[in-house]
């Protein structure tokens, strides 16, 4: 089905040109053939009959019996008889004309309405594959109805039949119509078998003349299937190549997106995209020994500990600890992108993050208050399943921070400051179940939180030796102004309360695993499919084409694309010049049988047939074990140098040329 796409679009251009030319064709004959039914008919009605005959018309429309008036033998005059048979037969034979052009009138303008309603089909922007094979078989039909029309008349005219417009039409149908080659095949018999009845039933024809028609229908088809399996063989490989090509793409691509994740989980995605900037734009010797360090100010610094996490391990085995801290600081990792607070960290039992960097926030305290509250509400519920008195101890401060990239080859980014210090003083002088904050965040938060006096260097000897003046945020969430709506771990019909200290009871872990089994669990094959096809509906051949091509030779505009093309193998050329071989054998048959074997006729296909054997050895010579090396040199240039091919062919086209022109010419002269 992908490949049947990539052929409509690789073909709809071409098919849209070749029926505009059959309908400028088409609507030209019939032109022809209504202006000679014209002059047909007015010899017709100039043909006068004797005034004083009959005419009777009998069953055959075409057959007329002239009687005199009266018939007395007496009086019969011989010079009158004769004038009066002369008329008849004119009339028998303009009549003939005239029904003949007018069928052949009526098939052209049908077949002219059909093209045009094709074109009409093809140019529609949304096309479906499946149509353009419709297409195809309606123009093969067509072309048959021609051939049995022309080839009809003929033989009504008793005219003898051409072999031209059958073997055009079978070469058509292998070089330019879409379809399989068993397909072309078939029409191509078709054609073929029309035109060779005709012979046989038009009684006049000579047994050389049916030979040499089949002759030259049997070359057509074998020189039309030389050109379509090529054609199509190569079109499938393009698409073979495509597919592999952006398979590999993809595949690098989410490769490099697993291997950016891993990165990303160990440092922040700034300092990261600047990591991976500066490696792949450095030596090799020279990475990794870069130092990393950028200074943030007024950014808020967030710890938070578990109060009791002593007890909770002598109730849980070492498995279920750590099952259950990674559960819980997993949750917290997503409080903290909806917070938009960056994880730095985590020291044992202690979560450590920071807001306002890489970007600056002016609501920085503010993410982390409201980050520190919604961590005491998650550890809640373990207090709850688990029947232990666990808690967390939050303290935050707001002050300048430098982020650091250390180690060289096992990386670690942290911050360093004496803010992040008395943050990290703030958590262990603050109050299980309480946020706690210095005067700095509160002067940020302004009046959005209730607070009281924390008294942090009451518990805290560096909080006193600093004179850290401290508050506790009230724990009332009707002093939380433009809240967001919690994803509350109450209980939730049928989730368990370990799937909601998970955290998926609340909407945000279920909003993140659809988004997680939509892109990570795609097939690679499904995903090649959809950027293929995506990418072929896309595509435009005519765009590409004015781009990248000059508009009458087809040469790239770019000089060293047209030279890399020139020297790229043809790998179709040794099946042209064998398809020319073919078609040159077929012509010699044909002119032994017209002209016979004369010295004219045997020197010219001699001399002519030595260039065209010397040339198709030298094409096809590089895969003979047995050869010269010149030869092969020389074979080997040619392939490599379509320029030289190219040549080769013009030469063994015009030999044919001239060897069919000169022997019709001395023919014509003897």
């Amino acid at each position: 089905m992908l490949y049947q796409r990539y052929f409509l679009r690789m073909n709809q251009t071409n098919m849209t040109h070749l029926l505009g030319l059959l309908l400028t064709v088409a609507l030209a004959l019939m032109v022809v053939q209504v202006h000679t039914l014209l002059i047909a008919q007015d010899f017709f009605s100039g043909i006068v009959l004797p005034t004083n005959a009959s005419v009777f018309i009998d069953s055959n429309p075409y057959r007329l019996e002239l009687t005199p008036e009266p018939l007395n033998l007496t009086t019969l005059n011989f010079d009158y008889l004769l004038e009066g048979n002369a008329s008849h037969l004119k009339r028998v034979y303009y009549a003939k004309e005239r029904a003949a052009h007018i069928v052949n009138v009526i098939v052209l303008g049908i077949t002219a309405l059909v093209y045009a309603c094709l074109l009409a089909c093809l140019s529609r922007p949304a096309m479906n594959e499946i149509y353009l094979l419709t297409i195809s078989y309606v123009v093969l039909a067509t072309f048959l109805l021609i051939e049995l029309a022309l080839a009809g008349t003929s033989v009504f005219r008793s005219l003898s039949v051409s072999a031209g417009t059958c073997a055009l039409f079978t070469y058509v149908t292998y070089a330019t119509l879409p379809v399989r080659l068993h397909e072309a095949t078939i029409g191509g018999m078709a054609l073929a078998a029309i035109n060779v009845g005709a012979h046989i039933i038009h009684n006049k024809t000579s047994d050389i003349q049916i030979f040499c028609n089949l002759t030259t229908l049997i070359a057509s088809n074998l020189a039309g299937i030389m050109t379509h399996h090529p054609r199509e063989l190569a079109q499938r490989r393009a698409f073979l190549e495509t597919r592999d090509c952006v398979e590999a793409r993809l595949v690098t691509q989410r490769e490099n997106q697993q291997q950016e994740r891993l990165l990303l989980s160990v440092l922040p995605r700034h300092v990261a995209m600047e990591m991976k900037a500066d490696i792949a734009s450095q030596p090799r010797q020279e990475q990794f020994h870069k130092i990393y360090i950028q200074r943030y100010e007024n950014v808020s610094i967030l710890f938070a500990d578990i109060c009791g996490f002593t007890s909770l391990s002598d109730q849980c085995t070492a498995e279920e600890l750590v099952r259950l801290l990674n559960e819980l600081f997993a949750r917290f990792d997503r409080l903290a992108a909806e917070h938009h607070c960056l994880r730095i960290k985590l020291l044992g039992d202690c979560y450590y993050c920071v807001s306002g960097l890489p970007e600056a926030r002016d609501d920085h305290a503010k993410c982390c208050v409201e980050m520190g509250l919604d961590m005491i509400d998650a550890i809640a519920l373990v207090r709850e399943v688990m029947a232990v008195n666990v808690n967390m101890r939050v303290g935050i401060h707001t002050g300048r921070v430098h982020c650091v990239v250390l180690g060289l080859r096992k990386w670690q980014f942290d911050v360093w400051s004496n803010d992040v210090t008395l943050a990290n003083h703030m958590e262990s002088g603050g109050i299980a179940g309480r946020v706690h904050i210095t005067k700095e965040t509160l002067q940020c938060l302004g009046d959005d939180y209730k607070v009281e006096p924390g008294y942090g260097d009451q518990r805290n000897a560096y909080l006193k030796d600093h004179n850290i003046e401290t508050y506790l945020i009230v724990p009332d969430d009707m002093s939380r102004v433009d809240k967001k709506p919690q994803h509350t771990f109450a209980i939730n019909g049928n989730i368990s309360k370990e799937m909601r200290v998970m955290g998926h009871g609340s909407q945000h872990g279920k909003h993140s695993s659809k988004v997680d089994t939509s892109s990570e669990h795609k097939k690679p094959e499904d995903e090649v499919n959809e950027y293929l096809m995506k990418a072929i509906d896309a595509r435009s051949i005519d765009r590409l084409r004015a781009e990248h091509c000059q508009p009458f030779t087809l040469t790239f505009r770019d000089n060293k694309l047209e030279r890399k093309y020139t020297a790229e193998r043809d790998r179709m050329l040794k099946v042209y010049f064998i398809c020319s071989l073919v078609v040159y054998f077929a012509v010699v048959i044909v002119q032994v049988l017209i002209f016979g074997f004369t010295a004219v006729v045997i020197g010219t296909i001699i001399a002519c047939g030595l260039i065209i054997l010397a040339s198709t050895y030298l094409i096809l010579c590089i895969d003979f074990k047995h050869t010269s090396a010149r030869a092969l040199k020389i074979s080997q240039r040619l392939h490599n140098n379509r320029t030289f091919a190219q040549l080769i062919s013009f030469l063994v086209v015009s030999t044919i040329v001239m060897q069919i022109q000169s022997i019709m010419v001395c023919s014509y002269l003897t």
